[in-house]
């Protein structure tokens, strides 16, 4: 029996955030670039269950990656799951979602297609709600290699300023209201 999708592409992190933050997780301070973060893993097996609530399809998000120009990275549609809003040691507030197997190949697709294994320095990732961008901020190598080496499975964190705007991007996300 051959392994599903989810299987091969393996563990680890993605994407965004939302009213000045970043995304991290898990990863060392020195592997962050951009503003405010960087994408990066998951830090265990069970951020990454497909656990939490789902996501309407309609939410007004869209995640974008700019390297020499911007792509849609993946929508809202693409993201199945995402927890409620925790916070990590430091204090720093974070919600943990999962994109969708449609939402991995959609961005892994756009991700290779830009270049993001060789040029994750030069890259930006920009939240988009409602049409504004909310945030910006860079990728780090480990999640770049993981998108590029086919191991990435759709898990990711992203952290926020303060629990209520994490809040807030929790609820957009749930209602598709912004």
């Amino acid at each position: 029996m051959q392994p599903s999708r989810r299987a091969l592409l393996g563990y680890c992190g993605v994407t965004a955030a939302v009213a000045v933050a970043g995304c991290t997780e898990a990863v060392p301070d020195d592997a962050i670039d951009g503003e405010w973060g960087g994408f990066g893993p998951t830090d265990s097996e069970s951020d990454a269950e497909t656990v939490g609530d789902p996501v309407a399809d309609d939410a007004p998000v869209q995640v974008t990656l700019a390297i020499d120009e911007t792509r849609t990275l993946f929508k809202s549609r693409h993201v199945e799951t995402v927890r409620p809003v925790d916070v990590d040691q430091t204090g720093v507030p974070y919600l943990t979602l999962r994109l969708s197997d449609e939402g991995v190949e959609a961005a892994t697709e756009t991700a290779n297609a830009a270049g993001l294994g060789e040029r994750y320095e030069d890259a930006e990732i920009a939240v988009i709600v409602d049409g504004e961008a909310q945030n910006r901020f860079g990728v780090t190598q480990a999640l770049a290699a993981s998108i590029a080496d086919g191991e990435w499975d759709g898990a990711f964190r992203m952290t926020f300023e303060s629990e209520e705007s994490a809040k807030s991007f929790r609820e957009t996300l749930v209602t598709g209201s912004a």
